[in-house]
């Protein structure tokens, strides 16, 4: 679970840089939708089409399906979506969802830390993931 949270402050943090920025860093990140929208306004419709992306190598991305009818989670261009149809969990591993919030980075390599014992919280997990990204840029 610590591991999901890493990439998603990861990949928050990557967001959070600004375009000049971008060109410097090894990896592509991109997002689609607004976490103020759909919250403010109710705007939970597809902002994005996941075929729009299934040739993007060394793909990970995060996300809600349309509607939010469930998750969207890619690790190295592999998709693994999960929604609930008829009160059972459906499990499904292709590119044919559509997104209401994505965000999403094509990373050749991934530089790998020891999460030191004293993370052992969210707050804590959140500061440790800002300082690495900042000490790697």
């Amino acid at each position: 679970m610590i591991r999901v949270g890493a990439l998603c402050g990861v990949i928050i943090l990557m967001l959070s840089c600004n375009a000049s920025e971008r060109s410097d860093y090894p990896y592509d990140f991109a997002y689609h939708g607004a976490l103020k929208e759909m919250m403010r306004k109710g705007k939970i419709s597809a902002v994005a089409d996941l075929k729009d992306l299934d040739s993007i190598p060394h793909l990970y991305a995060l996300g809600a399906i349309e509607n939010l009818k469930g998750e969207i989670q890619i690790f190295n261009s592999q998709p693994y979506h999960t929604q609930v149809i008829d009160n059972q969990i459906s499990f499904d591993s292709s590119y044919n969802k559509k997104a209401t919030l994505l965000v999403y980075a094509s990373v050749k390599a991934w530089k790998e830390f020891s999460i030191p014992r004293e993370v052992c919280t969210y707050p804590v997990l959140e500061e440790f993931i800002e300082a690495k990204a900042k000490e790697n840029r």
